[in-house]
């Protein structure tokens, strides 16, 4: 089955079963979304988890789903469920879930919940749906499809509070890097490494003080600073670009001669 938060589910409500059966699901769908996005979205996510356990016959996983939806529509806020909130994960089962809720933990921590809040919201309730299906160990299809589910999710949140580049700065006519500089260099690695990238484009630049030519040679030199600093970071060298413009782009726009020290920099991109 595959775990999708849209209105195709809506249209599988719990055929067959009776109104107090799913009073629960019923009263969560009475009420209407508020708070912020992430809130709007988790509400909805809930209520068609809800859903879709009660048409497979689970009414206590159907109405624990649809009383977080209300709690959530009622503007309080719900955490992911923790691995000791379920019986019979084992050993061996709940290392992944830990680390798992974890990295989600510290995304939301960071500002996910407002920077990708519809991806918040689906990680977290399909966190929950990997959950609950480890625990009851039936279905490995299921159990697979929540927690892929899950970390496609988790990793646009991720990917939502990724810098777009990071800046290396450079002193007057050098191409040594700082130990500011290093530090930048050192968390652009660190970001590169948390998941999988396509390449790392180091891109030099100068500012407009000395000649074009020799600005050009200036900026490659730069760039290739960073990489080999880079490469001994562990960043594989065939995985790196390097790209060399001179005094063409400048972050602050100057006129011709200046010494403009924004300018002297290194941007580094990390493309997924």
């Amino acid at each position: 089955m595959k775990w999708l938060f849209t209105a195709a589910v809506a249209a599988v409500v719990a055929v067959g079963l009776s109104a107090c059966e799913t009073r629960p699901l019923d009263e969560a769908r009475a009420m209407a979304p508020s708070g912020t996005e992430f809130d709007r979205a988790l509400g909805d996510n809930y209520v068609a988890l809800s859903q879709v356990e009660y048409l497979s016959g689970d009414r206590r996983d159907g109405g624990a789903y649809a009383m977080r939806a209300q709690m959530v529509r009622q503007g309080q806020t719900v955490l992911p469920e923790t691995v000791e909130q379920r019986a019979f994960i084992t050993d061996e089962e709940a290392p992944d879930l830990m680390a798992g809720r974890s990295r989600m933990m510290a995304a939301f921590d960071q500002g996910g919940r407002t920077s990708a809040p519809r991806d918040a919201a689906n990680a977290q309730a399909l966190f929950d749906c990997w959950q609950e299906q480890t625990a009851e160990g039936i279905q490995p299809d299921h159990i697979a499809a929540c927690r892929d589910g899950f970390f496609l999710a988790l990793e646009k949140v991720e990917a939502s509070l990724m810098p777009a580049a990071f800046l290396v700065f450079f002193d007057f006519d050098r191409a040594v890097l700082t130990p500011e500089g290093r530090q930048i260099v050192q968390s652009a690695a660190s970001a590169a490494q948390q998941r999988p990238f396509v390449r790392v484009v180091a891109t030099g630049h100068t500012d407009t003080s000395g000649s074009a030519a020799y600005n050009l040679g200036l900026s490659q030199r730069r760039a290739d600073a960073v990489r080999s600093y880079l490469v001994s970071l562990g960043i594989p060298a065939d995985q790196i670009e390097t790209r060399a413009l001179g005094q063409t782009q400048p972050l602050v726009p100057t006129g011709d001669g200046v010494r403009e020290p924004q300018n002297r920099r290194v941007e580094i991109d990390i493309q997924r």
